[in-house]
């Protein structure tokens, strides 16, 4: 009797505690940002591009697959000590309005002075990461399809092989 009234106690313990780390309603996937959709097709060549109109950031970043999807659209910023947190909180409070914000996983937080929030869903997500330095900080946002960032990682792993194929095959024609 004794031990069905733990095994119960367990049970409701266990469903109790797996509702709290369930992922939160409010949870928007996203679409894209600074002008390009996530997945979306964009056969032009996309350099680094300088932005001005996107305060923290200034340095726009988009990576492709082989087949020209999107996915993922980066942008990079340094601010002022003295306007990091002003700048930290409007971000935040834009992206959990917008797309709603994640619980930090266990490991996620790189070093104690980095910063990691993760906002949408878990396939079309947004992280931003703030690196505050000693007189500045450093603002990192990233709009990511995860399963298209697998697909671009591992054509890049096979782009580098390549590439190391043919330097060693260059290498042994000059020896």
């Amino acid at each position: 009797m004794n031990s069905s009234i733990l095994i119960i106690s367990l049970a409701l313990l266990i469903v109790g505690c797996s509702n709290e780390s369930s992922t939160p309603a409010n949870l928007k996937p996203v679409a894209g940002a600074f002008g390009y959709v996530l997945s979306e097709t964009n056969q032009a060549e996309i350099q680094d591009q300088t932005i001005t109109d996107m305060p923290p950031f200034n340095l726009l970043s988009v990576d492709k697959l082989s087949d020209g999807r999107i996915c993922q659209i980066s942008a990079f910023g340094i601010v002022e000590g003295y306007d990091t947190q002003d700048n930290r909180k409007r971000l935040i409070a834009v992206l959990t309005e917008k797309y709603g914000e994640r619980q930090r996983i266990s490991g996620d937080i790189a070093a104690t002075a980095n910063e990691i929030h993760y906002f949408g869903t878990t396939n079309r997500a947004v992280s931003v990461s703030i690196e505050d330095e000693y007189t500045n900080a450093t603002f990192t946002i990233k709009y990511y399809d995860p399963g298209l960032m697998h697909a671009y990682w591992t054509e890049q792993n096979a782009k580098d092989q390549v590439d190391e194929k043919q330097k060693k095959a260059s290498l042994a024609n000059g020896l």
